[in-house]
């Protein structure tokens, strides 16, 4: 497993504040965040309305720009390939200045996943809307709860995206939605999905090797519970501390399990622990 390295701010604008999680050993108070710091993996950072950070990933160099008001994780070590999140606010992606292999990106937001390479993208999220535009490259968006502007699927050389997965291209949008329901309750709507998720994908995995004609589905499968059980960890982990939430914690553990326990290519590069509490 490499060491777990954090993002850097590379610049900051206006007021960011890194907010540690609730349980962290050695968790202090919140605190500015300033240029050329680091962003633990284990704190959230707050962004005021005109605030603007900069974050560069330490592995690949890859520069992803946060806008506020708005909250976000520049740097979540499930495995790779790396993973933000975003529970509100906007992100643009930056032209990466070299190619690196194995740089696929992943974004999580309370309505759905993305997950691109060299795409130039924004993402405005809200807590119950995602809109996602691209500008250059492609990207496949996994739609959780509904999709309520799908765009057309883009036809690829490299073949189609898996089910429940859009791609996109050069100047295209799709907007993302949840249903009417309470936080609470679309916490558990996305936990129910991660452990669906993560079950067929255990079970495609079972029944098949890498190998197999079945090979792309057990991959599909993998992708597929990883962006449910994203999406459920980034809904729990904003409802308030409650006995509760900490139940819903530990469900969304048993899916992030399930869907880690399947091999695949990304995942021999290696990998990192997470909890769905951030």
């Amino acid at each position: 497993m490499p060491p777990v390295a954090q993002c850097m701010a590379t610049a900051v604008v206006g007021t960011a504040t890194l907010i540690s999680l609730a349980g962290v050993p050695d968790a202090g108070p919140p605190s500015p965040l300033r240029a050329s710091a680091e962003m633990n993996v284990d704190a959230w950072v707050e962004l005021a309305k005109g605030g603007r950070v900069t974050s560069r990933h330490p592995r690949t160099n890859r520069e992803i720009v946060f806008d506020g008001p708005g909250r976000f994780r520049a740097c979540v070590y499930f495995e790779y390939p790396e993973e933000a999140w975003l529970a509100e606010g906007t992100l643009r992606s930056m032209p990466r200045q070299e190619e690196t292999p194995s740089a696929q990106q992943w974004l999580i937001t309370p309505s759905g996943a993305l997950d691109y390479d060299g795409a130039e993208v924004e993402v405005r999220v809200t807590p119950r809307r995602t809109s996602v535009g691209v500008s250059t490259g492609t990207l496949d968006v996994w739609t959780g709860d509904r999709a309520a502007t799908p765009a057309p699927t883009v036809s690829m050389h490299e073949g189609s995206p898996p089910p429940g997965w859009t791609r996109l291209g050069a100047k295209q949008s799709i907007t993302l939605s949840q249903s009417d329901a309470s936080p609470g309750e679309a916490a558990q709507t996305a936990i129910d999905r991660c452990l669906i998720e993560a079950s067929a994908a255990r079970a495609i995995a079972a029944a098949s090797t890498p190998a197999s004609s079945v090979g792309s589905r057990r991959a599909a499968a993998r992708q597929t519970a990883r962006a449910a059980c994203g999406v459920a960890a980034l809904r729990v982990s904003q409802l308030p501390p409650s006995t509760a939430r900490e139940a819903m914690v530990s469900k969304v553990s048993q899916g992030q399990v399930a869907w880690r326990s399947i091999a695949s290519r990304s995942a021999e590069g290696g990998s990192g622990a997470s909890d769905p509490r951030r």
